[in-house]
């Protein structure tokens, strides 16, 4: 699938997996409070998913834009802060600590 807008993935996360019935969605199950829930257990990736189907269906709805923007930042702050290696100085007092475990262990 395509990256959508700051190289986050639009899954259509909520349209897989929100429940069918009779070969329909659940639509009443896309709400804001279910994506306000989300937010509160941490669940950012369903909840944007959620707020983006709220997005589309109103889209000139700015207090939805603006919850999209909020979210994609902190997706993609909180995938960088995941990617990011260990500094070079945490490393290197890492190895020096591990060496120093190994000296004491010589018999």
């Amino acid at each position: 699938m395509a990256d959508g807008v700051h190289g986050l993935k639009d899954r259509g996360f909520l349209r897989r997996r929100v429940t069918f019935f009779s070969g329909r969605p659940m639509d009443r199950l896309v709400t804001k409070t279910l994506a306000e829930i989300y937010l509160q257990q941490g669940h950012l990736d369903e909840a944007y998913s959620i707020f983006k189907i709220l997005s589309e269906r109103d889209p000139e709805n700015v207090e939805l834009k603006n919850r999209l923007k909020e979210l994609e930042e902190e997706l993609s702050l909180s995938r960088s802060t995941q990617l990011t290696p260990p500094a070079p100085k945490k490393i290197q007092n890492l190895e020096k600590w591990l060496d120093h475990i190994r000296e004491r262990r010589k018999p």
